[in-house]
């Protein structure tokens, strides 16, 4: 990416991911519906998810509380939203989870497939893949592994997919 350019590998690329919206800058009644509403917990997921996938080696999460001003109110995360709030909480035990194969793997980019972007870890033996749905529509996507397996573990999801013999798996992604 630019940003991974620009820094020519001598400073590390953070992402800040969203987690509020410009519209309480604007309505003193808080409505959550466009324009300026803050992500969804998918969408937070995803941005996280899709910093990682693109190289991202620090991620800040922006912002937990908005003071109000004049005609404004006061945006705290963990009241105004709740769901937000509980989706960045297990976003983060997952990365907890994930960080020795994200911090000491070696990562490589995959090529994205129409709308979908995916990078994959090699870390103690063990191949990962985040495969991040870019677009506002769920879709049905055939992916082929690099080691033919038989079965794929699916993380966080409690699943696994079966592979065919060529390595190919298929499998459903939200927007």
């Amino acid at each position: 990416s630019y940003l991974h350019e620009s820094a020519e590998g001598r400073k590390p690329v953070w992402a800040i991911i969203q987690a509020c919206g410009s519209g309480r800058y604007d309505d003193d009644h808080m409505n959550p519906q466009p324009p300026g509403r803050p992500p969804t917990a998918a969408e937070m997921r995803a941005l996280t998810y899709l910093a990682l996938v693109r190289g991202a080696q620090g991620l800040i999460w922006y912002s937990m509380g908005v003071p109000g001003y004049a005609g404004t109110q006061d945006y705290r995360l963990p009241q105004d939203a709740p769901e937000l709030w509980g989706a960045m909480g297990e976003v983060n035990l997952q990365l907890r989870w994930l960080t020795p194969m994200l911090l000491e793997g070696t990562r490589e980019a995959l090529p994205a497939m129409e709308g979908l972007e995916l990078a994959r870890w090699q870390y103690a033996g063990a191949e990962y893949v985040i495969a991040v749905n870019t677009t506002d529509r769920g879709r049905v996507t055939p992916l082929t592994l690099f080691s033919p397996k038989t079965s794929v573990q699916v993380l966080f999801e409690d699943r696994a997919l079966e592979a065919d013999g060529d390595g190919a798996i298929q499998d459903s992604f939200a927007p």
